[in-house]
């Protein structure tokens, strides 16, 4: 594994991306309208998204 990647995972998690990401799941899943159970997160490199899932399946059962 890269140093980067190691470092990342071994610090505390920082911010509420993972809290507002649950959230909008919970949200999105009350609806009846919805047409599969599954998402697309869309971002630049660098930005935290697979430390968010990682901290997210901490709470709730997830593929990533």
């Amino acid at each position: 594994m890269l140093p980067a990647t190691e470092n990342a995972w071994s610090s505390d998690y920082k911010g509420n991306a993972c809290k507002v990401l649950r959230i909008s799941l919970e949200h999105y899943m009350r609806q009846s309208t919805h047409y599969a159970r599954h998402t697309v997160i869309l971002q630049s490199t660098g930005t935290g998204k697979s430390r968010m899932v990682s901290e997210l399946g901490r709470q709730v059962v997830s593929i990533p």
